[in-house]
C-alpha cells in the first residue's frame, strides 16, 4: 500500500536513517498539515509487533518521500511517542505508536535577526559606515 511513499527516521543512534515504511498504520495514513505562518506538521502512526522494532525518539529526523526520492516532508519528532496496546500478536505484544513531527521551518523561525537601523533616505556611504 505504501509503495509510492517511503518513511525514514534517524534516531541518531549511529544506525543512520531507518526505513519505517513497513510499520505505517494502514488505518491512519501519514497526514501533512501546512498552515499559514506556522511550521508544517506530519502526524503518523506506526504499528509494531516485531521485537526488532525501535521506537522513534524525540528529536529524531523524519523524512517522508515519494518513491522517486522527492521529499514530501522533512522535520524532527516533536515529542515522545504516544503508545496504545493493541493485543498479542504472533511475535509478542503489539503496540500502535502515534507520533508528530514538526517541519524544518521551526529552527529557522526561532533564529532572530539582529536589530539594525532602517536604511531609508540615507546615502550609500553613510549606510556602509554604519555597517562597518
Amino acid at each position: 500500500m505504501w509503495g509510492s511513499m517511503k518513511l525514514t527516521i534517524d534516531n541518531f543512534d549511529n544506525r543512520g536513517p531507518v526505513d519505517y515504511t513497513g510499520w505505517i498504520d494502514a488505518e491512519t495514513p501519514p497526514r501533512i498539515r501546512r498552515r499559514l505562518n506556522q511550521s508544517s506538521e506530519l502526524s503518523f502512526a506506526l504499528v509494531a509487533a516485531q521485537p526488532q522494532f525501535v521506537v522513534p525518539v524525540e528529536g529524531g529526523r523524519v523524512v517522508l518521500a515519494r518513491s522517486d526520492s522527492s521529499s514530501l516532508f522533512t522535520g524532527y519528532i516533536s515529542a515522545a511517542a504516544q503508545y496504545e496496546y493493541l493485543g498479542w500478536g504472533q511475535c509478542g505484544p503489539a503496540y500502535r505508536y502515534s507520533l508528530v513531527a514538526i517541519g524544518d521551518e521551526l529552527p529557522l523561525d526561532r533564529k532572530v535577526l539582529p536589530a539594525r537601523a532602517p536604511f531609508v533616505a540615507r546615502t550609500d556611504g553613510d549606510i556602509l559606515r554604519q555597517l562597518a
